[in-house]
């Protein structure tokens, strides 16, 4: 029987850019800059990339209800899981009962 492991999304490791939620970390389901970007800076080499979230282009940016939300009933593969099944990210916020305002 194979385990597979839960990683606990943690608050602190979200970032925020006034447009951009993304999330930092090693857990080993993100890639390093140098294997998607060839010619990436030398400081990002071997550095893991943040992973994307959501982006919030206009109007309200509730990004802390989603940020609790997030935490609250994901974990970081299944989070990774949905968005590499090309799920647009209030899609799966919404499958899981987000509301929203």
């Amino acid at each position: 029987m194979t385990t597979t492991t839960q990683t606990a999304f943690q608050k602190d490791l979200f970032n925020w850019d006034g447009m951009y939620l993304t999330y930092e970390g090693k857990q080993g389901l993100t890639r390093n800059y140098e294997e998607d970007y060839l010619n990436c800076h030398p400081t990002r080499v071997g550095q893991p990339q943040d992973i994307f979230i959501a982006r919030f282009k206009y109007g309200r940016k509730p990004y802390r209800q989603w940020i609790n939300f997030i935490c609250k009933n994901f974990t970081l593969e299944e989070w990774v899981a949905n968005y590499n099944e090309n799920k647009a990210p209030y899609q799966i916020m919404r499958a899981r009962g987000y509301q929203g305002k």
